[in-house]
């Protein structure tokens, strides 16, 4: 796989496919970015999350987050739809998500989208940037330790549908 910017995208070619890496515009719809959110949670999620938390999540779930002015975000597309998606808060350097549709996990695509999160958050000042990981999810933990994100020591506790999930924090630092 071969990666090249062009105008502020970046494209990753494979085969004759064909990936654009882009920040989301005002002709993404709301609806093809929270349906990446739902079918990436109930597929990462399924060992972690309660079931019955999993299955009740839609699409509408997610456009309060995609709509809030604090996220920026990021997309990820391949022959004009969107297969994943990410969110950064420039305000505090925390990438708050990063998800992919989940036949196009393992190819490369969720690499190219931390890299211009990061890099994004850079630009933009933050030489700290932060992420929460649920603590079970060792998928994740791998994935970031891989971009030399460490476990802060920070933990907080939460709760969805009656389990208490804990989410880890980690630091990137320059």
């Amino acid at each position: 796989m071969k990666m090249k910017e062009i105008n502020n995208e970046a494209t990753l070619n494979e085969k004759d496919d064909s990936i654009i890496i882009r920040l989301k515009t005002d002709n993404d719809k709301f609806k093809d970015i929270a349906k990446v959110y739902a079918e990436s949670w109930q597929y990462a999620y399924k060992d972690i999350l309660p079931d019955r938390y999993l299955k009740k999540l839609t699409d509408y779930k997610w456009t309060k987050n995609i709509k809030n002015k604090a996220f920026t975000h990021i997309v990820a597309i391949d022959g004009g739809k969107i297969i994943g998606t990410s969110a950064v808060r420039l305000d505090n350097g925390e990438v708050v998500a990063i998800y992919l549709l989940p036949h196009y996990i393992g190819k490369g695509i969720g690499l190219k989208l931390m890299q211009k999160a990061v890099h994004l958050l850079k630009e933009n000042g933050c030489s700290k940037i932060t992420l929460w990981i649920f603590e079970n999810n060792t998928r994740a933990k791998f994935f970031y330790e891989k971009f030399n994100f460490k476990f802060s020591g920070n933990a907080t506790l939460t709760k969805l549908s009656g389990k208490s999930i804990v989410k880890e924090e980690y630091i990137l630092e320059e």
